[in-house]
């Protein structure tokens, strides 16, 4: 490898070398640094809605009978700033109704946080989706969602 560049440059930069060499103008040169920047933010958007939009947990509290759904910033799903959980407002629900499994699960008291993906369980954490990984979670989600009768 060529000093100065990391893996994910090499490859970009040989190619365009070939390009340049084929013949092809500037212009299309640039148009593909283009395509790859917008797809590479796209990613970077898709990322920010998984974790910001879809549920990284749910806190059931059997004593109150609610639950509250919680994004990666423990705070209400869309809610990008960090929160707790603790003061997330409850929806009144059966809780024994929703089922207890997930990736972690902490019990407190009458108090339950089930998280349904870590750090390596994460479907976002590298620079593209795990497929594999975004299967595992949800087969936690799709069982909430349709008890719930919503989509998560």
């Amino acid at each position: 490898m060529r000093e100065g560049f990391t893996d994910g440059e090499v490859l970009p930069c040989i190619f365009l070398k070939l390009l340049l060499c084929s013949g092809k103008s500037p212009k299309f040169v640039s148009l593909l640094k283009t395509e790859k920047a917008i797809m590479e933010n796209y990613m970077a958007k898709a990322a920010d809605a998984f974790l910001t939009g879809r549920p990284y947990g749910i806190h059931l509290d059997f004593k109150r009978r609610g639950f509250a759904l919680f994004n990666h910033n423990l705070n209400e799903l869309g809610n990008d700033l960090p929160g707790s959980v603790d003061t997330l407002p409850l929806e009144k629900f059966d809780v024994e109704d929703i089922p207890l499994c997930g990736e972690h699960i902490v019990r407190r008291e009458n108090i339950t946080d089930i998280f349904f993906y870590d750090e390596k369980s994460n479907p976002y954490s590298g620079n593209r989706v795990d497929m594999e990984k975004l299967r595992a979670y949800n087969k936690y989600i799709y069982p909430l969602s349709l008890i719930l009768n919503r989509n998560l």
